[in-house]
């Protein structure tokens, strides 16, 4: 039996330059003799691998060989830095990883697709040189005025016999007020034919216009729905201005802004008068810049609030290459209100991803302008709520007689103003004739002169704030 080498650095070191050598003469080609393991060897060894890195699609990211240290590879992969797919054998595998049709080049696909990408770089280029709408409007909001927006609203009261009324629709949210016992009101819009003289509520005539403002202050419907044309203002509007000279464009939008400037001065004669208003637009449209929308938003009372229409019931019956399952519209909108029901209500109505949405391009826009069911319904819902709102204070302030004082000194100013007296005689000395003044705490006597000197400045306090209202009980 062989004796056992003493295991140490010396005879450790020795090994490995044997081992090393015959690697070496392992593939020493001057040696002719046949080797089996030798061209296995070094096809491994000197063989190219690939690495690829595809995304989902089956479309390559990276590309690439490994590094070879002995050197067998001296060509790399050159060419076309964009990688093409690698091909694919079954038609299950071509259609999973969405590879284009056999015998359509990849690079021309490619090239097709960066053609129209930059095609629309240089639509929007050219809309931003050709045609600036926020200026535009800007020009065309400088010179509108509407009365009565600086004045102080009063509380909301419920005078008229009408819940809600709408204007720039047709009866959409006035047939729904009827399901939850509400009193629904007129809807005027082009689609709707004046009884009076047998024509549509043209909003573009003047007579249109002041006939609907006569019937809003005249009728005190408690709630006003408002939703003028949107289409000049929208997004996708301003690719066709593109091809339009700009003095076009501009009368295009003087028009619709007149639009506009009628609607709010509606919101604003609702909210001066103790009512509400609800005033709905896209939340892309370029009039929320505007100045006199702006303005409605700054007064006391008024809430903004936007929402997606898919949370209020929108849905579409197409989807690109699927027409047979409803799918919801987001369309984000804004509402602009002095309801704070209704601002409470769609705050909430804000969409959370749980489900794909429409695609609404491509013309089927038009498709969504119709107000769903259940927006209407939770419209309605807000209106009901303001109205309960308003029984509840009036009942709550005729309990507790918070309102007594006001409404004895409303009492007393229309009786002066019957009064017929002559300019040399203080009509409150014969006002007060016979009586005498307490005080309320201890009832100790109060001195009746300075007691009509005190009720005479309380009324023209009242009087020069504006707040000699009745309450509606």
């Amino acid at each position: 039996m062989d004796e056992i080498p003493e295991l140490n650095e010396v005879s450790a070191h020795r090994s490995q330059q044997e081992a090393k050598r015959d690697r070496e003469e392992e593939f020493d080609d001057s040696d002719n003799e046949p080797n089996a393991k030798r061209p296995k060897l070094k096809a491994m060894k000197c063989k190219p691998s690939d690495v690829i890195t595809e995304d989902e699609h089956g479309r390559i990211i990276v590309k690439g060989l490994l590094e070879d240290p002995q050197g067998c590879v001296s060509k790399a992969v050159t060419g076309n830095p964009r990688p093409r797919p690698r091909g694919l054998q079954t038609t299950v595998a071509q259609t999973m990883a969405s590879l284009p049709e056999p015998g359509k080049d990849p690079d021309a696909i490619f090239e097709k697709e960066a053609e129209e990408l930059l095609e629309n770089l240089n639509v929007l280029k050219s809309l931003r040189q050709h045609t600036d709408v926020k200026h535009i409007l800007s020009e065309i909001d400088e010179g509108m005025r509407i009365r009565g927006m600086d004045k102080k609203p009063p509380p909301l009261r419920h005078e008229g016999k009408y819940d809600v009324a709408e204007i720039y629709s047709p009866p959409r949210i006035t047939e729904v007020a009827k399901e939850i016992g509400l009193q629904p009101g007129w809807a005027l819009d082009l689609t709707e034919v004046d009884p009076d003289d047998q024509k549509p509520w043209d909003f573009r005539l003047d007579e249109k216009k002041a006939k609907a403002k006569k019937k809003v202050i005249e009728e005190k419907p408690y709630v006003l729905i408002l939703c003028p044309m949107c289409g000049p203002f929208s997004s996708l509007q301003n690719f066709n201005y593109v091809n339009k000279p700009e003095s076009e464009v501009k009368a295009i939008l003087k028009e619709a802004m007149e639009h506009i400037k009628f609607a709010i001065e509606l919101c604003v004669i609702q909210q001066n008068s103790g009512r509400l208003f609800v005033f709905e637009h896209p939340a892309g449209a370029s009039t929320w810049e505007t100045k006199i929308l702006k303005q409605l938003h700054s007064r006391e009372g008024v809430f903004k609030v936007n929402f997606d229409f898919c949370m209020a019931g929108m849905k579409t019956g197409e989807v690109k290459g699927d027409g047979k399952e409803i799918y919801p519209v987001k369309k984000r909108t804004g509402l602009i209100t002095n309801s704070h029901s209704v601002f409470t209500l769609f705050r909430e109505a804000q969409c959370r991803g749980h489900h794909t949405h429409a695609d609404i391009t491509n013309g089927r826009a038009s498709e969504c302008q119709k107000y769903p069911h259940e927006f209407c319904m939770m419209i309605c819902e807000g209106i009901k709520h303001e109205i309960s709102t308003i029984r509840w204070r009036n009942r709550m302030c005729k309990t507790f007689d918070v309102t007594d004082s006001i409404q004895k000194l409303m009492k007393v100013h229309e009786k002066l103003e019957r009064m017929e007296v002559p300019p040399e005689e203080d009509p409150f000395a014969s006002l007060y004739e016979g009586m005498e003044f307490v005080d309320d705490i201890s009832g100790a006597p109060l001195v009746k002169e300075l007691a009509i000197a005190a009720r005479k400045l309380e009324i023209d306090f009242f009087q020069k704030n504006g707040r000699l209202h009745q309450n509606q009980s």
